[in-house]
């Protein structure tokens, strides 16, 4: 199974406040990412980007619709 990390966005000035990394791959997510309204999209590849301003987070504190996001993309 590939290793998952999250980050947190926490200046509410983005839309995709979850940064979810599955393996090298990384998703843009919004806390409705499974909604026609939410975000949920590849972003590129870990090496590509800067996580400086992201607070990292653990799996169990996302919430539930992010979850199952996930578990669809993996």
């Amino acid at each position: 199974m590939d290793r998952i990390e999250v980050y947190h966005d926490e200046s509410g000035r983005y839309f995709d406040e979850y940064t979810v990394v599955i393996g090298n791959s990384v998703f843009g997510m919004s806390k409705n990412a499974l909604s026609p309204q939410g975000f949920n999209q590849y972003c590129g590849e870990k090496r590509e980007c800067n996580f400086a301003k992201e607070k990292k987070i653990q799996l169990r504190d996302l919430p539930d619709e992010v979850k199952e996001a996930i578990k669809r993309r993996i």
